[in-house]
């Protein structure tokens, strides 16, 4: 299951074919702000996101009921925990920190975009250089990450690295 931001910027910087290692559902909010509204504004990613869909790997599912819940969640945030709670998906895809925080009391694992990059590395997928150069180009296209994120994480590679010896 995932929320617009993973998607948005997985595909910015070329890495959201990877996911095709598992079928990914998006409720419907997150269809209309990441490909509707994308492509209103004229986004070049939402090209490769919709043939995603096309072709299956990426799937839109409704809401259960209305998703209703806490009024500081992204109507888009709100129907991927409803969703993903409905299909009994323990994985959530979102970034933002509220939503983090609403997922895993909801009984879900939320896992940043950040993490999903040390993922793929872990499962051989992409190589060090790769998730660096990721990390890198993700803050490049307007991801925020604070500087100590960004050390930990390039850490956290390198331990990986170290540890495929």
């Amino acid at each position: 299951m995932s929320n617009s931001t993973p998607l948005i910027y997985l595909a910015k910087i070329g890495k959201v074919r990877l996911l095709k290692q598992q079928k990914v559902y998006i409720p419907e909010a997150v269809f209309e702000e990441v490909v509707v509204r994308g492509r209103e504004l004229n986004k070049k990613e939402v090209f490769l996101l919709e043939e995603l869909i096309e072709e299956g790997f990426i799937e839109v599912k409704s809401a259960p009921g209305q998703a209703k819940g806490i009024e500081t969640l992204h109507r888009g945030e709100m129907e991927a925990i409803s969703v993903a709670k409905d299909l009994k998906i323990r994985t959530l895809l979102i970034d933002d920190k509220e939503g983090l925080g609403v997922a895993r009391v909801f009984g879900l694992c939320p896992t940043r975009t950040t993490a999903v990059l040390l993922m793929f590395y872990r499962h051989g997928l992409m190589d060090y250089k790769e998730v660096c150069d990721s990390l890198l180009k993700l803050s490049a296209e307007g991801y925020f990450m604070k500087a100590t994120v960004y050390n930990e994480l390039i850490s956290k590679a390198k331990e990986l690295k170290d540890g495929q010896r």
